[in-house]
């Protein structure tokens, strides 16, 4: 469960309240812990997804403040500026993990940044001061047609480039490679709508991307390093327009799934690093199993990933090369974290309901 948060936006406008999101449709909330800088005097939430999920009929718009990125006051929360990565969500992507600073130099000019990391395997840098991107974003045409009655589809989505102009590279796959002949026809793009009456394959899959765990920055590499799930999601959507009500079980994701369809994609992790000057993805390294666990960059120039398979690797900071593993004997998911005894550093993460620690030279 993520935090509430109650802010003033505009005039007095509230963004962000969970029980609200609950009973109020397109309301805001949040997963994971935010981040605040008290030299700005700034604290930065990561919105959730706006409901019902899947069939956005009754909500019409881009509907603003969710899948944000919102920068509030840290003393009066007003809202200061805010960034929008998915308009109009319809298929879960929202961002769940929590934003990152990081202070980086480009063009002889420190750049007060933050970077988020989409369910939709995109990766966001801006300005954390104006919330302006570092580098360009580009609203992309996407498909808008769906047979779910009274669907409007937003018409564009904000695709983020690098200082060169060209598209930045995702941080997982965004197109579903699926060698089955039966499967293969349902393959869409990204930011297809899903159907009513067909089974459509769509990548990333509703566990994304980057999920609940962070991503990290190397002060020493310069580097953002952040975790994604190289997966596909096909369901067959159930109309329900303005009649849902609110109530347990979560029916605002799981009342609008009529029923499941196969994707033929085995799940892999991915961990990636980007220059977030240039938008520049340094490396890419895939990784067998998948986890919803974010990563942790050391002074040490490692950066550490857990996995469901209970693989605990250890990659080069500055190339991505995989240097170490620990198997535990469970399953990894949640992200690592790292201290300091006597003198000697340790890092430590969860294997379901085991700790695994371990001592660095």
């Amino acid at each position: 469960m993520g935090l509430q948060h109650r802010a003033a936006g505009p005039a007095g406008r509230r963004v962000g309240d969970r029980q609200e999101h609950l009973e109020r449709r397109g309301e805001i909330w949040g997963w994971c812990l935010d981040a605040a800088d008290p030299e700005l005097g700034m604290i930065y939430i990561n919105a959730g997804n706006p409901a019902p999920d899947y069939d956005g009929s009754s909500r019409k718009g881009t509907n603003l403040f969710t899948n944000s990125v919102l920068a509030l006051n840290l003393q009066t929360g007003r809202l200061l500026w805010h960034f929008q990565t998915i308009h109009h969500d319809i298929w879960d992507w929202d961002l769940v993990n929590g934003p990152v600073l990081f202070d980086v130099t480009a063009g002889g000019r420190t750049i007060k940044g933050i970077g988020v990391a989409g369910k939709n395997c995109h990766a966001y840098m801006l300005n954390r001061e104006t919330g302006k991107p570092i580098n360009p974003v580009v609203e992309m045409a996407v498909p808008t047609d769906s047979d779910v009655p009274g669907e409007q589809a937003w018409p564009t989505q904000p695709l983020q480039h690098m200082s060169n102009g060209q598209p930045q590279l995702p941080f997982c796959a965004t197109y579903p490679v699926v060698t089955d002949p039966a499967l293969a026809p349902r393959v869409r793009q990204q930011y297809h709508p899903y159907s009513s009456k067909e089974f459509v394959i769509t990548a990333p899959g509703n566990l994304g991307g980057a999920n609940y765990g962070s991503p990290s920055f190397s002060p020493r590499t310069g580097l953002l390093y952040i975790t994604g799930k190289n997966d596909a999601w096909s369901i067959k959507v159930k109309p329900v327009g303005s009649a849902m009500k609110p109530g347990p079980g979560n029916m605002g994701h799981f009342g609008l799934i009529d029923e499941r369809g196969e994707t033929g994609v085995t799940p892999t992790a991915t961990v990636v690093a980007y220059e977030p000057a240039t938008g520049r993805q340094v490396w890419y390294t895939e990784i067998t199993g998948s986890t919803n666990g974010g990563n942790l960059a050391t002074a040490g120039d490692l950066v550490f990933q857990g996995i469901g398979t209970g693989d605990f690797v250890a990659l080069d900071a500055r190339s991505g090369t995989p240097l170490f593993k620990h198997t535990a004997p469970r399953g990894i998911r949640a992200s690592p974290l790292t201290f300091q005894v006597e003198g000697k550093q340790y890092v430590s993460v969860v294997a379901t309901n085991a700790v695994v620690t371990l001592a660095l030279p």
